[in-house]
């Protein structure tokens, strides 16, 4: 009976442990936004960032912030029922629509750097750039915007964008987003950071990818 007790007593800390835990990363979850898409403005009115969103969430961001570009970064496939509703939703809204494929594993190839910056440069504003769960891949180009863009040090923008208040973590597999920026720092000898996606960069990517 007594030993019947104390395993009882065991079992129930080890569920107020395990309820605990779990009610703490969902609290986390929700407190960086993931429950309600991971929508955050990098530049009110002008520059936004989310995790994949479909239908009525969608429509909801396209409306409320006059979306006019979104870019997917994680490629289009019209085999997936998520990639379908993005289009749909954004012809309904005349938002135009890119892919530019990108990995938060690994380091962005050269060529969709540079196919981004051309985007950027050219299409109409406000632009919403997403990816899976808005963190990693969506960090690195919101990190990218603020530079190239907005003239945030390069140091700031990577906390403001790159960071666990969006989801994203700089070690395990996707450490590769701020191995992008370590890079930079320490292969650009004072060029801008645009100056060296399109010149030097395409360089650095074949020794250290």
């Amino acid at each position: 009976m007594i030993f019947t007790q104390e395993k009882r007593r065991s079992n129930g800390r080890a569920l107020g442990v395990f309820v605990i835990v779990v009610g703490g990363i969902l609290l986390f979850l929700w407190y960086i936004g993931i429950f309600g898409g991971n929508v955050h403005a990098v530049v009110p009115g002008k520059f936004y960032r989310s995790a994949e969103l479909t239908g009525s969430n969608l429509n909801e961001v396209l409306d409320q912030d006059h979306i006019a570009t979104e870019i997917n970064l994680r490629g289009g496939d019209a085999s997936k029922a998520w990639y379908r509703s993005e289009i749909d939703c954004c012809k309904a809204h005349g938002t135009r629509h890119f892919d530019i494929t990108l990995s938060a594993r690994k380091l962005p190839p050269p060529d969709k750097l540079a196919r981004l910056l051309s985007v950027l440069d050219t299409t109409p504003y406000p632009v919403l750039v997403h990816c899976q769960a808005g963190a990693d891949r969506t960090g690195l180009v919101s990190t990218l915007y603020e530079n190239v863009y907005q003239h945030v040090p390069i140091d700031r923008a990577e906390e403001d964008q790159l960071t666990w208040r969006h989801g994203h973590f700089s070690f395990g597999a996707t450490h590769a987003m701020n191995d992008f920026f370590t890079l930079y720092r320490s292969t650009s000898n004072g060029m801008n950071l645009r100056d060296w996606i399109l010149k030097r960069y395409p360089a650095v990517y074949k020794t250290a990818a």
